[in-house]
């Protein structure tokens, strides 16, 4: 949302008109994300989804059989993801984004798309309020995303997704992922959302649409051979019409 209103300051200067409205876009953007830490606060999630762990559980299964640890890299602040774990597990949930329960790990609320074009005008505007809710300064708070990158130096893996919209908003975290040298022979099952009665009321495709975002003009081919097919992808959950 932020990012889309920067695009628009493409002078060499900023105005004290521009900077003022900068300003005061950043103190809203503050009080969006200590209002959705509150809301989420409030939601308590008790009950465990059958089919999410059925999905869970067989990821684990494959990896125990070939010998491979898990990282759980969870977006969404919550812990939910917790209630689908056991104990010795819990503790390779990297909450990349923040965790709720834990002051020492804030929620990160912003955009991760430096790639865009538009990012080295910003940047170029020299002015720190402008890049305040860009994620990358945000990630330097912890060292979760050095983690994640510790664990991808262990050997080769594939990627599992689940409920995340593989959108530009995390591009830069994506695009190092997938193009590490040791994702070389992995692969990426998504998990899609199955929203209708029909096969093809999911939004598989439209997922593999977001990732070729994060493959390079040159790679387009690793997506097209990374990406387990439809066939043999499943939804998270299957479609459960409201009565």
């Amino acid at each position: 949302m932020g990012d889309a209103l920067l695009k628009d300051t493409n002078e060499i200067t900023i105005k004290d008109s521009q900077l003022n409205f900068i300003i005061e876009l950043n103190k809203s953007l503050d009080i969006i994300t200590s209002e959705l830490k509150e809301y989420l606060k409030d939601i308590k999630a008790h009950s465990v989804d059958r089919d999410v762990r059925s999905n869970l559980n067989e990821i684990l299964a494959d990896n125990y059989e070939h010998n491979q640890q898990i990282m759980y890299l969870n977006f969404n602040y919550t812990s939910t993801i917790e209630l689908y774990l056991g104990e010795t597990e819990k503790s390779n949930v990297n909450y990349i984004h923040g965790d709720l329960r834990d002051k020492d790990n804030p929620i990160i609320f912003g955009y991760g798309d430096e790639p865009n074009q538009h990012y080295v005008k910003i940047e170029n505007l020299n002015n720190n309020e402008l890049t305040r809710h860009l994620k990358s300064f945000s990630y330097l708070k912890t060292y979760n995303y050095q983690k994640l990158f510790n664990f991808l130096e262990k050997g080769e893996f594939n990627v599992y997704i689940m409920g995340h919209s593989c959108g530009i908003s995390d591009r830069v975290l994506f695009t190092n992922i997938l193009n590490h040298h040791n994702f070389k022979n992995g692969k990426i099952k998504l998990y899609y959302y199955h929203y209708g009665t029909e096969e093809w009321d999911n939004d598989f495709f439209q997922k593999t649409q977001e990732l070729s975002r994060h493959f390079d003009i040159n790679s387009k081919h690793l997506m097209r051979t990374k990406v387990v097919p439809f066939s043999d992808s499943k939804p998270l959950t299957p479609y459960k019409p409201i009565n």
